[in-house]
């Protein structure tokens, strides 16, 4: 059964990312063009926040791939609600950006895979 809505989907993601460290402390939506989206998600690992984007590719109403584009360091707990700006970001090591994003995109695409995400 698909997923129907947000919600389902970033408990989906929540419970994933525990199971390789991570906890899920929030996300904000960000509308982009027709067909695409994208969100700020607020992750913590080992005790240290991070901002991952991921983007989303619609077909119709389902959710066919996703990518995680960037991955940044912040010290903020939660995330406001049209995300966190550049200002409060900072860079963080290529290998740790690279690991996480990794670990974020299998996260997601193991939803895309095993539940699906489709509004319709």
């Amino acid at each position: 059964m698909p997923l129907k809505d947000w919600n389902e989907v970033n408990d989906s993601a929540s419970r994933r990312l525990a199971k390789k460290g991570y906890e899920f402390l929030g996300v904000a939506f960000h509308y982009g063009p027709k067909n695409d989206m994208s969100d700020q998600l607020l992750l913590r690992k080992e005790g240290t926040n991070y901002v991952v984007s991921v983007g989303y590719t619609f077909s119709g109403y389902r959710v066919k791939r996703t990518c995680v584009s960037t991955v940044h360091g912040t010290t903020k707990d939660k995330i406001p609600l049209f995300g966190i700006s550049i200002p409060e970001l900072s860079a963080i090591d290529e290998k740790l950006a690279s690991e996480i994003r990794r670990n974020v995109g299998e996260a997601y695409k193991e939803i895309i895979v095993d539940e699906g995400i489709d509004f319709l």
